[in-house]
């Protein structure tokens, strides 16, 4: 099988994916506890072709019923499951068009052997870690055995989501139905919230389709969003028939119920597809049949999902593939952040996907040479357009490209010396790692442009003759550098560091929390220690208040992130939240130096791109976004002010 070699990396405890226990069609076909047997429809059809009443219906008995011959024909290989030449009972109600598709029989999932691999696998490297099994293995340890080593390049990630995915109970140990759900959940076969996503008739729930219409991510489809988003005329009618509570929103409840919009049928799909009824689907017939938005995935799914090699996708090969599974948005075209002509694993990234395993599993299953990066001939993807800095009035009255340059197409990190002559920002060439990221400085009239050093987010001194920032070589910390790249000494250890505008103070992340070093002294101190906040994580691209007494950061929470502030002077960081929400927010901000303006970056439920946001950290009004800049462009980050506080700095992209 191709990918095969994905499975020894799939693991937890032994579990049931939905489906795999076929439903007895005859309790479909006689109500349990009636006094004479009321049959069904499928039971009154089955009994009416079972002309020798044997139980099984043979290939002359079945073609001998009502209705085309060759579709059944095609029919009764399709769904003679185990290939004995007989139809029974339960491969004939698993057929479309005898009963309404909610009640139609079940029939084998090709996700079973996915699922029951990755159970032995979990298991295996349960055992080689020292755990007999994953009843009582910590959430944490967990979470790292079944997902921190999925990634082809050996990469180790951590999301403190997982951990709660995988301990419901919240008891910190993982059992077996935790497991069980957990690895389900990334297998796409629930939605990361725990609604099962596949039924066992071979109906699947459009998860993907769900998170395209919710345009707002709140997790509810409006009546506006889901007319929009559907844009036919029968939306209206699905809208209203699954509102069930008539509060004019759609929960995903009721938009993935039996009756509901965002059921699609795979299997009834697929015998429409197949018009010749030669039960195969070729590529011309699934262009056909497949709406234009997502024909670009057919050729990846034939060349991928074709495990004979015919040219064609059987029932199964079609159910597998990512044009036969719609739990995700596998038409958006992912994109090569680093630049360098492939897409790696962690490149390989779709809307809203939380189904590590499967995204996994798809992407071995595409990469036909298994170099464990994909060709654009293996999956296609798109280059970024080049980073730039953009110049903003603080009044919003002129907007206009400041920086861009293709020889270093990734930029951030902008920050404008005292005398407000230079920016100092870091950035690298396409197909350069983040380590390889550079100190560059650019005129504030891009007349001149300086190749300063390594690092990354820089920050200039009082005097505008050193700067501060991060680096991962010589040795990875906090260092001090002369403006022309110069007489480099590291300071501490951590990440991130900010200078105080009134030039005392360097501030950094150091342990999930906040340090202070002193420049006169040399001495650091923890201003904010991990157990001082609720956050999971405190993140880098801090911001100082212009009086330098607070400091502003992101922090993820259990639903999203927090915009907090804590004061950096005396014993007690007097944490303050300033905005909180589910929405994406880039880690850096601006503060302005009147103090009355913060500027960030957030996801904008009606561009669907980061957008620039402003709050008044004096007030308690929500963000709103920043008059005058660009509604066309993406903005990466929060950006800078200059000293006057006359204009704003920000790195955007096409």
């Amino acid at each position: 099988m191709k990918g095969a070699n994905i499975i020894d990396r799939f693991a937890t405890c032994r579990g049931l994916l939905a489906g795999e226990v076929l439903l007895c069609c005859w309790l479909l076909m006689a109500p349990a506890g009636a006094a004479e047997p009321v049959r069904s429809p499928v039971r009154a059809a089955f009994d009416a072709t079972d002309t020798n009443h044997d139980r099984l219906l043979s290939f002359k008995e079945y073609l001998a019923g009502e209705g085309n011959p060759d579709i059944r024909r095609r029919d009764f290989h399709l769904f003679n499951i185990d290939g004995n030449g007989r139809l029974s009972g339960t491969e004939f109600a698993a057929i479309p068009g005898l009963v309404a598709a909610p009640k139609r029989g079940a029939i084998p999932d090709p996700f079973n052997h996915l699922f029951d691999a990755a159970q032995a696998a979990m298991q295996k490297s349960l055992k080689q870690a020292g755990q007999r099994d994953a009843a009582g293995v910590p959430a944490p340890t967990f979470v790292l055995l079944v997902l921190g080593t999925i990634s082809p390049d050996g990469s180790q990630r951590m999301d403190d989501r997982w951990t709660a995915q995988a301990d419901l109970d919240g008891d910190g140990r993982v059992n077996r139905m935790e497991a069980e759900r957990f690895l389900e959940i990334h297998l796409g076969v629930r939605s990361p919230s725990g609604e099962l996503l596949r039924e066992p008739n071979g109906r699947v729930v459009a998860l993907g389709r769900f998170q395209r219409i919710d345009t707002d991510r709140n997790q509810t489809l409006e009546r506006d969003e889901f007319l929009q988003g559907r844009g036919d005329e029968l939306s209206q009618q699905e809208f209203d028939a699954a509102d069930r509570d008539r509060d004019g929103v759609l929960t995903f409840e009721e938009f993935g119920s039996p009756e509901g919009p965002g059921i699609d049928d795979p299997v009834e799909w697929f015998r429409n597809a197949d018009e010749n009824l030669d039960g195969l689907v070729g590529v011309a017939e699934a262009e056909q049949a497949t709406e234009e938005a997502r024909r670009a995935l057919i050729p990846l799914s034939f060349r991928a999902f074709d495990e004979d090699e015919d040219g064609k996708l059987s029932l199964d090969e079609y159910r597998l593939s990512m044009l036969g599974n719609p739990v995700a948005m596998w038409e958006k075209v992912p994109e090569d952040a680093d630049e360098d002509h492939l897409l790696s694993f962690g490149e390989f990234q779709f809307p809203a996907a939380q189904c590590e395993l499967l995204r996994l599993y798809y992407f071995h299953r595409l990469d036909t040479n298994g170099d464990k990066l994909l060709t654009v001939q293996e999956f296609p993807f798109r280059a970024p357009p080049p980073n730039m800095f953009h110049l903003l009035a603080a009044d919003g009255s002129e907007f206009r490209q400041l920086y861009a340059n293709e020889e270093y197409p990734h930029c951030g990190s902008p920050a404008v010396s005292p005398d407000g002559k230079w920016i100092a920002f870091d950035g690298r060439r396409g197909g350069e790692s983040l380590r390889e990221q550079r100190i560059l400085m650019t005129s504030i009239d891009g007349t001149d442009f300086r190749d300063v050093c390594k690092g990354l987010m820089p920050t200039w001194s009082k005097d505008g003759k050193q700067f501060a920032c991060s680096r991962f070589k010589p040795k990875q910390g906090i260092w001090i550098i002369d403006a022309d790249g110069s007489h480099a000494r590291r300071i501490a250890d951590g990440w991130a560091a900010q200078w105080s505008p009134d030039g005392r103070t360097i501030a950094f992340t150091n342990h999930n929390g906040v340090s202070a070093y002193d420049v006169q002294s040399g001495e650091t101190r923890e201003v904010l220690t991990a157990a001082d906040h609720p956050y999971r994580t405190v993140y880098w691209n801090m911001c100082w208040s212009s009086d330098s007494r607070r400091l502003l950061f992101k922090a993820r929470t259990d639903r999203g992130a927090d915009l907090a502030s804590i004061r950096m002077t005396g014993d007690d960081p007097d944490l303050k939240v300033h905005y909180s929400g589910d929405r994406s927010i880039s880690e850096d901000s601006a503060w302005s130096p009147d103090g009355n303006r913060v500027v960030f970056c957030m996801e904008s439920p009606e561009a669907g791109e980061q957008m620039l946001y402003e709050f008044d950290p004096t007030k308690d009004d929500p963000p709103k976004i920043v008059e005058g800049i660009g509604r066309s462009l993406t903005y990466r980050s929060g950006g800078c002010f200059t000293p006057d506080g006359k204009w704003l700095i920000v790195a955007t992209k096409e």
